[in-house]
């Protein structure tokens, strides 16, 4: 057997293995099986939902309303059987970082005394301390900490306004039924179980703004007006100011398409057009230019400087762009010497044609999984051939030049390709409607894998209570994400808040572990918070910092231990329990 076949089997068995994407093949084939015998009956048994659709239909409005309120209510409903997150990877602390930092009320923080304890992954020091990240994800943190106490709150109202902006999106280009079925579609494959919404890794903010550009599109065709015009700047600056470069590459095929009808026979004209269309967004944009070179001025010291561009030169990472040749740097501590060899060694075997096809492939394999998995995959291949259609196209270039952008990418995360993930919806429901119109079999069928998707999401939220092997624990598969995350700090971190007294935890990691799960990320205030996580940097650097903080407890934290551990409490001499003198 060739070995690109082989590894194409591989990627498919990983995709097919995890989670519920095995329950959906069963169910589907189980469909199929009843559609093909007439066992459902001879009116479609979906009915109530396009009926409360067509209900609907005089008030687009309410349903996207509805769809909103429906996304938050039952997430909360949920919170019994998936419990709020706990931060578990670099990026979600970086992002934290941020929203702790807006929250407070700053732009960024000074760098701290004794900074080089504290340097991380994805993490600035240097010349302040702040997350490498763009505003946007951690612009919603803030807002959910600020007005609800928690930053997740953030991350539930960014879904849920994708959810109703899907919605919307798709009142611009199908029927309201169909454009509810779609926004329900998008509550149960995002809002629920994914983790867009249960981590704080982001993607729902960059969707959002891509939804809103591509909703914006077809009611600007039928008349500019201001509010659409808004929204379409709207949208372009949230990819702005999270997605940059996937935005623009999804915003650019939708930019060209307004051009090129503005500047038609048939357009509005050159004046209604600059006035109503090309002002307000390019006034949306500029604020929103402005206010980003304020905020990287603040965290770098030059606007035009991103904290992405400082972290590179600093650690070398993120080596994103294959193309690009990664700076050689020079690192305080082995465990993020460690990190930037891997990323270094993944970065280099890309520029093998053969490795380089083998990502690509498995990359296609996990959004596929993430995106459509075998039910949401049958209509489209069963309405292959509207695709392509006269009224898709500009959906499906969208979509494309989104994913063009993110294979030169090193990284395969869904959140990648979010600015495109209204293209995923839409061809959906586009596939849907074509079936339902055919006939009353293929229409049952199209009904039968929305029934798949309920069932799916039922049983994965029903899995581990009643003790349910999932398989799988890829973060980029569809559904397991509302638990897998790497977990070992966060038992100690829960009783140390617990404790009366503040605390100082110097993290020790094994000498012989490559690869570590981090543990060193601190709140914005680092002084003012209930705990300090600090590197080990031996043992006169350590009574330095445990002088620095001669209030605290002092904690030795071991990650590579079996198990982890936090023990130790110590005074002032800077040892530990085996620390070497």
């Amino acid at each position: 057997m060739p070995d690109f076949l082989t590894e194409l089997l591989a990627a498919l068995g990983v995709a097919l293995r995890a989670d519920v994407n095995a329950l959906e093949v069963v169910l589907l084939v189980a469909a199929g099986l009843c559609v093909n015998r007439g066992w459902l009956g001879a009116r479609p048994w979906c009915g109530a939902l396009e009926n409360a659709g067509r209900r609907l239909a005089r008030r687009p409005r309410l349903a996207v309303l509805g769809m909103i309120s429906l996304a938050v209510v039952a997430r909360l409903a949920l919170l019994p059987l998936v419990p709020l997150p706990h931060s578990g990877g670099s990026d979600e602390f970086s992002h934290l970082l941020l929203g702790d930092t807006l929250a407070h009320g700053r732009l960024t923080n000074p760098s701290h005394p004794m900074w080089m304890h504290f340097e991380s992954r994805h993490i600035l020091q240097q010349p302040t301390y702040n997350s490498m990240y763009f505003p946007g994800q951690g612009a919603f943190l803030a807002l959910g900490k600020t007005l609800f106490g928690h930053p997740w709150a953030g991350v539930l109202a960014s879904t849920a306004l994708l959810c109703g902006a899907i919605t919307w999106m798709l009142q611009g280009w199908f029927s309201p039924g169909w454009a509810l079925a779609g926004g329900l579609l998008a509550i149960l494959r995002i809002g629920l179980v994914s983790y867009w919404a249960n981590s704080f890794w982001g993607g729902s903010v960059p969707a959002l703004g891509g939804a809103l550009v591509l909703g914006a599109y077809p009611r600007l065709r039928q008349g500019p007006r201001l509010a659409h015009a808004v929204l379409l700047g709207a949208g372009l600056a949230l990819m702005a100011a999270s997605r940059p470069f996937e935005g623009l590459a999804f915003a650019l095929p939708v930019a060209v398409a307004l051009g090129a009808w503005a500047l038609s026979r048939g357009g509005p004209g050159w004046r209604a057009t600059a006035g109503r269309l090309v002002l307000p967004v390019v006034l949306i944009l500029g604020l929103t230019g402005t206010a980003m070179a304020v905020y990287f001025r603040a965290v770098t010291g030059s606007p035009m400087v991103l904290p992405y561009q400082v972290n590179q030169r600093t650690y070398g990472w993120p080596m994103t762009l294959v193309w690009q040749d990664p700076p050689r740097v020079e690192h305080r501590h082995k465990e993020l010497r460690d990190y930037y060899n891997w990323e270094l060694t993944e970065h280099e075997s890309l520029k093998s044609p053969r490795a380089a096809a083998v990502a690509l492939m498995y990359k296609g394999v996990l959004l596929w999984s993430f995106y459509l998995g075998p039910a949401l995959s049958a209509p489209l291949l069963l309405a292959f051939g509207s695709l392509g259609g006269r009224r898709m196209r500009l959906v499906l270039l969208a979509g494309v030049a989104t994913l063009a952008a993110t294979l030169l990418e090193q990284s395969s995360y869904p959140h990648y390709v979010s600015p495109a993930t209204c293209v995923a919806f839409a061809l959906i429901i586009n596939a849907m409607q074509q079936l339902a119109q055919k006939d009353e079999r293929q229409h049952q069928l199209a009904c039968a894998v929305f029934a798949i998707v309920v069932v799916a999401v039922a049983f994965r939220l029903a899995a581990k209570p009643i003790g349910a092997p999932l398989r799988g624990p890829q973060l980029q598969m569809s559904w397991c994400c509302s638990d897998y995350r790497p977990n070992d700090r966060w038992p100690f971190e829960q009783r140390l808040r617990a404790a009366e007294h503040r605390h100082l935890v110097i993290v020790r990691y094994a000498p012989e572990v490559k690869l570590h799960a981090e543990w060193v990320y601190n709140e914005a205030d680092i002084d003012g918070s209930k705990i300090v996580w600090a590197r080990d940097m031996g043992e006169a650097a350590n009574r330095e910092l445990i002088r620095y903080y001669p209030d605290r407890q002092v904690w030795l934290g071991e990650p590579d231990r079996q198990p982890p551990a936090v023990h130790g409490n110590v005074g002032t001499d800077g040892t530990f329990p085996g620390f070497p003198r």
